[in-house]
């Protein structure tokens, strides 16, 4: 059945379609080691990495000056100043009334407990001065300070960032285990459809819809392909499906998943017999999507539509995608006050694009566009996603809401 729009008349929600494709696919993801360095950016760790050495690994002196014990200066002031012995670096040790000359990163004497900065000091001869009481571990940094040994320093299910290929670095560990790619193929549908840098013909569209995709899947972690474009033709688009799924994890195909004459794509798919098949999504935009599941693997079949093809792979494959690598690939996200009303339709996961801002030190945020699945402008133009859940009747001016930050550098300023 379809409604007038060309609409699936049934819409499954997100939560029915994640579990059930999840309950009947067997793609289970592999792990490898890979060294660390830029390789290793971006990929998701499938092990806590833990540290083997404290850091700092010794008592170190964060400032330069004279290592000494905080009892003996603690009457020290510029009218009477305390007076230090200054004794060998090489002793590793002081006594009463002694000081040691140290530079910034070395280690601290047994004995000593503070560092006084070389400006509230004199030296004359063997004689050192200090003009100032400072408390016990003033300029030191303990062993163990920043990292004991033991500690977590990347999850299971973190993504590794250029930071933790420092503190990796740092303890001598040479590589990590991460989660294999999974491998991904992507085609589009559509004899309107043109490729860049083909020669425009009036009344065609180029297919933005899949760099798009291809784009989104590969920030994912995705290992994914470009696999082309297809004409209006079913046969075709049922055996690429069946080719590609020789080869891959999970196929993606782009256009005619509507109920219209020349939408191939879900009657391709349909012939493979998936099991389970869900055509229509209670998401708005993006609900005439469709996914089920083939010997195990993931097929996908998204809008034509840019925006309505994001929504979908925002609202329904990334919870896939996030529960099989056990780890969370959202943005980061703000609290910010709606300056519009924004209704909404209960049952119905809806994804706004909106823009994000700041003003008297508050987020403020609006809707750019209520409607249009292929307005791509609205994606450039803003810089935020707002999903608003299915019991939601929507939200009015004034209202606090939680919104994904897709570009932080365009949020300072109105």
């Amino acid at each position: 059945m379809q409604n007038r729009k060309g609409f699936p008349e049934k819409l499954h929600s997100v939560r029915e379609v994640v579990e059930e494709v999840l309950k009947a696919s067997t793609l289970r993801i592999g792990e490898e080691e890979v060294t660390v360095g830029i390789e290793a950016i971006g990929r998701i760790a499938s092990r806590d990495v833990k540290a083997r050495i404290d850091i700092p690994s010794f008592d170190r002196t964060l400032l330069d000056g004279y290592a000494a014990r905080s009892e003996d200066i603690v009457y020290a002031s510029p009218e009477s100043p305390v007076s230090l012995r200054l004794v060998p670096k090489n002793l590793g040790k002081i006594g009463p009334g002694e000081c040691i000359e140290l530079n910034t990163g070395e280690p601290v004497p047994l004995g000593a407990d503070v560092l006084v900065p070389y400006e509230y000091t004199s030296r004359h001869g063997g004689i050192v001065y200090v003009y100032r009481s400072f408390p016990s571990g003033y300029g030191v940094g303990l062993r163990g300070e920043d990292v004991q040994r033991g500690e977590i320093i990347i999850h299971k299910g973190e993504r590794i960032r250029p930071w933790h290929m420092a503190l990796v670095s740092s303890q001598g560990i040479p590589s990590i285990h991460v989660y294999k790619k999974i491998r991904a193929a992507v085609f589009s549908t559509g004899e309107e459809i043109l490729e860049p840098g083909e020669p425009y013909v009036e009344g065609k569209l180029y297919d933005s819809t899949r760099r798009l995709v291809l784009a989104q899947l590969h920030e994912m972690g995705l290992d994914v392909t470009d696999a082309g474009l297809l004409g209006d033709d079913e046969d075709e688009i049922y055996s690429k499906f069946k080719e590609l799924l020789e080869n891959y994890d999970i196929v993606f195909s782009i256009g005619g998943t509507s109920m219209g004459r020349r939408d191939y794509t879900v009657k391709a798919l349909k012939r493979l017999k998936p099991d389970p098949f869900y055509h229509g999504f209670a998401i708005k935009p993006g609900r005439p999507g469709a996914i089920g599941v083939v010997n195990g693997k993931i097929v996908m079949a998204l809008s034509g539509f840019p925006v309505a093809a994001l929504a979908e792979l925002e609202l329904v494959f990334k919870p896939i995608i996030e529960r099989l690598y056990g780890t969370r690939l959202g943005y980061p996200r703000v609290k910010a006050k709606l300056v519009k009303r924004i209704p909404s339709q209960p049952g119905i996961l809806e994804l706004y694009r909106v823009r994000v801002w700041v003003e008297d030190d508050n987020y403020l945020v609006e809707p750019l566009r209520l409607t249009g699945s292929g307005v791509l402008s609205t994606l450039i133009r803003g810089n935020g996603l707002l999903r608003i859940p299915e019991d939601s009747t929507g939200y009015e001016v004034g209202d606090e809401v939680w919104v994904e930050i897709l570009d932080p550098q365009k949020i300072t300023g109105s």
